[in-house]
């Protein structure tokens, strides 16, 4: 979040199939800068950490394993967690994704 003010928007950076890696945590710390309360959660992380795995094929197997509802539970409380934080104007609440993302938007919330 940025490091003067109160009340941000809020984005959730939905990762790419290769998780949380250097490139999201830096599309995070970049839309701070512009002023929004960003969160890219793990969403993965009760499979495995896909960012460590150097072959394809095994990050596929993770992605695979995780199921839709999970996905959509983390991304509700990652929005709750906005909300407690007390630096979340919720009525400006965002999403945007990379990759494995677009197909989480498409859940129809």
């Amino acid at each position: 979040m940025p490091a003067k003010g109160k009340r941000f928007p809020v984005v959730l950076v939905v990762q790419e199939r290769f998780g949380v890696h250097k490139h999201i945590r830096d599309v995070c710390r970049r839309l701070a800068k512009l002023g929004w309360l960003a969160i890219a959660p793990e969403l993965y992380s009760r499979q495995d950490d896909v960012a460590k795995l150097e072959n394809i094929k095994d990050v596929f197997k993770i992605v695979a394993k995780v199921p839709d509802s999970q996905v959509m539970s983390d991304l509700d409380a990652a929005v709750e967690y906005a909300a407690k934080s007390g630096h979340a104007d919720l009525k400006r609440l965002s999403i945007t994704d990379f990759c494995w993302g677009g197909v989480v938007r498409t859940f129809g919330r």
